[in-house]
């Protein structure tokens, strides 16, 4: 369980939001929404330690994640929307080295053949297309232990197909006690049983 209190974030000295509090259980999927600019991907990457909060607190299980914060970021898994794939290198050997990071190697068939990659595992990523890479890019969910996936418009460029797969494998992480946080500006995309919050409900503006 993740609890929110009293969240504050600012960009270039400006606040987004305050007074932002809500909780996500274990096995359940929380979509963030709100127009661009309001602070969606800076609340992900609050989460994930990438940049400070202005105030408040965030807590895991009831215990403030400032008191175990290298345990709960062990915890994480953040897909970003500037992510860089080596695009030098093939898919096969992008997954390789995701797989080698986090001793995940065996599960590397099961990440092209998720994401029905096996045409291009030879091909080097800056051929693909960027509906491709970023099947690349979340096939990495796949090579990961991560129990709290933080997803920045993992939605974008997806075709049917690609999104069906993501829907799909969200429902699979949640159905193993996961929790998924997501941002999404496409308002055709429905995720079962998924909560929402509007980021401009708390703005500041």
């Amino acid at each position: 369980m993740l609890t929110f209190s009293n969240i504050a974030v600012s960009k270039n000295n400006q606040s987004l939001f305050s007074n932002l509090g809500f909780t996500i259980f274990d096995g359940s999927v929380l979509v963030i929404k709100g127009r661009n600019g309001i602070g969606k991907t800076s609340l992900l990457k609050v989460i994930a330690n990438l940049i400070p909060k202005c105030s408040g607190d965030i807590f895991y299980n009831a215990i403030n994640i400032k008191l175990v914060l290298k345990e709960f970021y062990e915890l994480l898994f953040y897909i970003g929307k500037a992510d860089i794939l080596d695009e030098e290198q093939t898919v096969l050997k992008n997954l390789e080295f995701w797989g080698k990071l986090y001793n995940q190697e065996i599960n590397i068939l099961a990440a092209i053949k998720t994401f029905s990659l096996e045409p291009y595992i030879d091909t080097e990523t800056y051929k693909l297309s960027q509906g491709y890479k970023q099947r690349l890019l979340l096939a990495r969910l796949l090579l990961c232990n991560a129990k709290i996936w933080l997803l920045d418009e993992p939605f974008n460029s997806l075709d049917y197909q690609g999104k069906d797969i993501l829907i799909n494998l969200i429902k699979a992480r949640c159905m193993q006690k996961g929790i998924v946080i997501i941002t999404n500006h496409n308002q055709n995309i429905k995720i079962e049983n998924s909560s929402e919050i509007n980021l401009e409900d708390f703005c500041d503006e």
